[in-house]
């Protein structure tokens, strides 16, 4: 999402109008935390734009961790957009970050949309996600990364976990059923589970 510096140097009341711009602009990132260390409405939105000719990350948590907050920053920087054609294009999110690493990268439609489609991926993916809602909670943390993308019936969605934790969210995300065509290449080696007789 970093951009070049650019454009005049711009006055104090101008910097101002741009951040108010910014801060009411819609997300393009929006990141939820769940697991044993968050509580069930920990979130982050991130906004980006050009503020005084440089180009600004701004990250509004519920937070309230310094840490989770500079996570979501240090993952928005590493974040970019990617043409699919001269108008359309999605955002494509970080293999890992600091102790960060990606185990699901998918996309999903949110509900209401086109008639509740649905494709037979996400319907895992959304039962997982309601258990999180009614306080079931994974067994390490975990953040949900949703990006915007040029379709208005599709967000991106990506999880992400640290690095000591992957091969226990792995296993966890397999037996709720998340499909190997939604989860990344691990970044460890992992015990394979024996076959059940």
């Amino acid at each position: 999402m970093a951009k070049p510096k650019s454009g005049p140097k711009k006055s104090q009341e101008e910097i101002d109008k741009e951040w108010e711009d910014l801060s009411e602009s819609d997300p393009v990132m929006t990141v939820s935390a769940h697991g044993p260390s968050y509580g069930a409405h920990t979130m982050a939105r991130v906004r980006t734009g050009e503020v005084g000719g440089e180009w600004m990350i701004d990250v509004s948590s519920t937070s309230g961790d310094d840490a989770f907050e500079a996570q979501v920053e240090d993952l928005a920087r590493k974040t970019a957009w990617h043409p699919t054609d001269a108008w359309r294009g999605v955002y494509s999110t970080p293999k890992g970050v600091a102790d960060l690493v990606k185990v699901v990268d998918t996309w999903v439609s949110p509900q209401g949309h086109a008639g509740d489609y649905q494709t037979a991926h996400q319907v895992p993916i959304e039962r997982m996600l309601r258990a999180w809602q009614d306080g079931d909670k994974p067994p390490a943390d975990v953040f949900v990364v949703y990006t915007t993308t040029s379709n208005v019936f599709s967000v991106g969605f990506d999880i992400y976990t640290r690095k000591r934790d992957e091969n226990r969210i792995r296993d966890y995300l397999e037996a709720k059923g998340v499909g190997s065509a939604d989860m990344t290449a691990p970044t460890t080696a992992r015990a394979r589970k024996p076959l059940r007789e």
